[in-house]
């Protein structure tokens, strides 16, 4: 796989959907469907967390705040606490 080439833009693996599409579809609202919590924010969460997880290097939350804010409130919830891959 190559590299990205800056911090901003990142692909968002394996489906190489480019993140700037996830954050432009979340716009300003609270979760992805709009007023509430529905699969596609889980969707969404697992992606990221899995993007931070293996490829750490890739700073995508600054270049994506809404994506970054979205992602702490997941990672807020008892299930995605529960489901955070052990630290090696």
């Amino acid at each position: 796989m190559a590299a990205n080439p800056s911090p901003g833009v990142f692909f968002c693996c394996p489906c190489r959907i480019p993140g700037r599409l996830f954050s432009k579809g979340l716009g300003d609202k609270p979760w992805c469907g709009g007023v509430h919590l529905s699969l596609a924010d889980i969707a969404v969460g697992c992606a990221l967390g899995y993007l931070s997880f293996r490829f750490p290097q890739i700073d995508w939350r600054d270049a994506h705040e809404n994506l970054a804010k979205l992602a702490d409130k997941l990672e807020a919830r008892q299930s995605f606490i529960d489901t955070v891959p052990p630290k090696s």
